[in-house]
């Protein structure tokens, strides 16, 4: 009899040290979630106010989602060193770029090969640019007369 209440307690034991992990595991994917949602609101409150900025200057003969594209191109990046470390600003201001349209041409091997920089920096450039809708590499042809910076379509 004693033993049947061992081997009971051994097995509730053990229901309860599982549902504590997975109560664990809840809470650890329920604050991710909540961390992640907290980013995505941050990243469309931000382009809001890129787009507030620059609707006023955004031309008719384009259509919006180019314009806006072109306008967060021509916005400086130095607005956003918030979002940056002061390495990442640093790398970007020896490479002398001024402008996310200037800074989305550049590769990822080409920040990379930027002294001090490492992954890290890279990622935190990369995840900068994807919150506004770019990324490294882009085909951007700039307009002098409009100064403006527009993705290359071919």
């Amino acid at each position: 009899m004693e033993k049947d209440y061992k081997e009971l307690y051994r097995a509730t034991k053990v229901r309860l040290d599982e549902q504590k992990r997975i109560n664990m595991m809840l809470e650890r994917d329920n604050k991710n979630l909540v961390t992640e949602n907290a980013r995505l609101r941050k990243n469309v409150q931000l382009l809001e106010e890129v787009y507030q900025k620059y609707a006023p200057y955004i031309k008719k003969d384009y259509d919006s989602a180019s314009s806006a594209i072109s306008m967060v191109l021509s916005t400086r990046v130095y607005d956003y060193g918030d979002r940056l470390s002061v390495r990442a600003l640093t790398i970007l201001k020896g490479l002398d770029i001024e402008v996310f349209g200037e800074l989305v041409t550049f590769t990822p091997n080409q920040i990379l090969m930027c002294r001090n920089s490492g992954k890290k920096t890279l990622e935190e450039i990369e995840n900068l640019l994807q919150s506004l809708g770019l990324k490294l590499g882009m085909k951007i042809v700039y307009n002098p007369q409009d100064k403006i910076y527009m993705v290359r379509t071919d």
